[in-house]
């Protein structure tokens, strides 16, 4: 009976919203269209993914699962229009937005690929040659230490185009966060820091996409959760390493004793339990190599808003980015349907930070919030493309961004039921898969 009454409220909101919208009017951003994903759970676009989408050398690359649960991949180069299409031999439980697809490039060229896990061994595979995401090799090990619990794989790209491997071992509101390095001569794994940030079985540390500056220190940012219930999130933190995670240090140079607990982590943002505080948002930085945070919680009055925190290298600083008026718990277990995604951060050159999200009360369509300069205290906000997204999060091409200065965008329309079991209804199972581009 809770199931049919779920669905029938997500399916009354869905027809609700399809009649508001109306006429909509021309945005600024071009959607290229791909092919066909799954899309009955927000598993194609979960913000974690990292590299949902990626330029290497001349090609950029996407990866989704199509509606039979298959892993496919995408490649289009820089200087032509017609994309490829390469349908691999493997599949995942689509279901789960959880199991996401994420993917990342060696210094050879060779693809390394995790995907399908939820608290299960690693599903580890490398591509059998060089930028050729069609053929895989068989299941691989890693260091075959902690790999029998797996969640969140992220491969992040060093500026020296070394690969290395965030992970968590363990369970929500149990678990470590772990690191490993690959090594392009020998072609093999090792343990950077197992565990990097423990949360000593009472907790878990939930980061914000782990990003590289130009001059190769690694900005490291995470919040708590003490039970697997989103309100038990609480307080950001931050590390960073100048030597690929060898020794980390706090904002204001202090040594880290490793691995990095509750008691001696250092808290940027101190943010109580039962404040609305999401989980794994993301980060960036800019032209001076300080890092940038974005996030959102609850403000004064109970309202969810997002939130930019930011490093002048003296002191962090925090500015209230949107004035939302829709109220909304963030409570529970598994993927929840939010009215508002989580954001993505981007700096450009200039240093202008620009807010990627989506949010219901205004029409659930893909928005930027821009803050041009320092303080970052007035923020303008503007749709880039027309249509409501529904349970989509937005990744981007770091790399297209940080040379061409313009955003393109893994696109789909998505939808979510509370938990981890997807939307059961054919309808809404299959959507296309795209290319958001858009200039500023």
């Amino acid at each position: 009976m809770v199931v049919i009454s779920t669905l029938f409220a997500f399916t009354t909101f869905l027809s609700c919203r399809s009649e508001k919208l109306g006429y909509l009017p021309p945005y600024p951003g071009r959607m290229v269209y791909v092919g066909n994903g799954f899309a009955g759970s927000s598993v194609n676009s979960a913000i974690f993914r990292q590299q949902a989408i990626c330029t290497f050398k001349d090609y950029q690359y996407l990866s989704y699962y199509d509606s039979t649960g298959q892993i496919v991949f995408a490649r289009q180069h820089h200087d032509k229009e017609d994309w490829e299409l390469f349908f691999t031999r493997l599949y995942g439980r689509v279901r789960d937005a959880h199991n996401v697809i994420s993917f990342g490039f060696d210094r050879a060229g060779y693809i390394h690929l995790c995907y399908d896990m939820h608290d299960d061994s690693l599903i580890y595979r490398q591509s059998v040659r060089p930028e050729d995401p069609y053929e895989f090799t068989g299941l691989l090990p890693m260091t075959s230490q902690h790999e029998s619990k797996v969640n969140y794989p992220q491969f992040i790209t060093a500026p020296d185009s070394t690969l290395y491997f965030f992970y968590r071992d363990g369970s929500s509101g149990n678990g470590d966060l772990m690191l490993n390095k690959f090594d392009a001569e020998s072609r093999l794994w090792s343990v950077v820091q197992h565990p990097l940030v423990s949360g000593e079985g009472r907790c878990n540390p939930y980061w914000m996409t782990p990003i590289f500056d130009a001059a190769g220190a690694l900005h490291l940012a995470w919040c708590w959760r003490d039970t697997p219930d989103a309100t038990t999130n609480h307080d950001i933190c931050y590390a960073t390493t100048p030597d690929g995670g060898k020794n980390w240090f706090t904002s204001s140079g202090a040594s880290y004793q490793l691995p990095i607990t509750q008691s001696i982590a250092e808290v940027i943002a101190a943010i109580p339990k039962g404040s609305g505080l999401i989980n794994q948002c993301s980060m960036a930085v800019d032209g001076k190599n300080r890092p940038h945070i974005a996030h959102y919680r609850n403000d004064a009055k109970g309202i969810p808003q997002y939130f930019h925190l930011w490093w002048d290298k003296k002191s962090w600083h925090e500015n209230q980015v949107t004035r939302r008026t829709f109220r909304f718990d963030l409570a529970g277990r598994g993927t929840r349907f939010l009215m508002i995604s989580r954001p993505q951060i981007a700096v450009d050159k200039k240093d202008a930070v620009y807010l990627i999200f989506r949010d219901e009360e205004k029409g659930g369509r893909i928005r930027i919030a821009k803050s041009q300069r320092e303080p970052y205290s007035d923020w303008q906000e503007f749709d880039i493309y027309g249509e409501s997204m529904f349970a989509w999060e937005p990744n981007y091409d770091l790399i297209y961004w940080q040379k061409k200065n313009e955003l393109h965008l893994f696109y789909q329309v998505e939808f979510q039921l509370p938990g981890d079991r997807g939307y059961p209804g054919q309808s809404l199972s299959v959507r296309p898969v795209g290319v958001l581009r858009w200039k500023p």
